[in-house]
């Protein structure tokens, strides 16, 4: 009996450890789903804001080319035409322009290291 006295504090200290271990985890889980979450949000919203702009841009370009071409219906093929050709782009260099940067910022904010700087 003298022996389960002598480790208890020893199993008592053990168990606040993991105990503070376990809160540590999930104050990291919470920082970085909400840092995710910061990201995923400010996608979307830019996301929304660019398709209003690119809407914007496009019927201007349309009034605009149907002024030098004369026919509404061809100036809506043109714009069309080239917001293809641009998605096709996009949709060849899909790698380099989304997947590599999406890779890289979820890197950053899932494994980066808490190491201080150096003074």
């Amino acid at each position: 009996m003298d022996e389960n006295n002598r480790f208890r504090p020893t199993l008592e200290e053990g168990k606040r450890l993991g105990a503070l271990v376990g809160r540590y985890v999930r104050l990291e889980l919470v920082d970085k789903l909400s840092q995710l979450l910061g990201v995923v949000v400010l996608v979307g919203v830019l996301l929304v804001f660019g398709s209003v702009v690119l809407f914007c841009l496009s019927m201007f370009c349309v009034r605009k080319v149907a002024e030098l071409t004369g026919d509404e219906a061809l100036s809506y093929a043109l714009v069309g035409a080239v917001l293809l050709i641009l998605m096709a782009i996009v949709a060849l260099l899909k790698r380099e322009l989304i997947v590599r940067p999406l890779v890289r910022k979820l890197m950053g904010i899932f494994f980066k290291e808490d190491i201080p700087a150096k003074s």
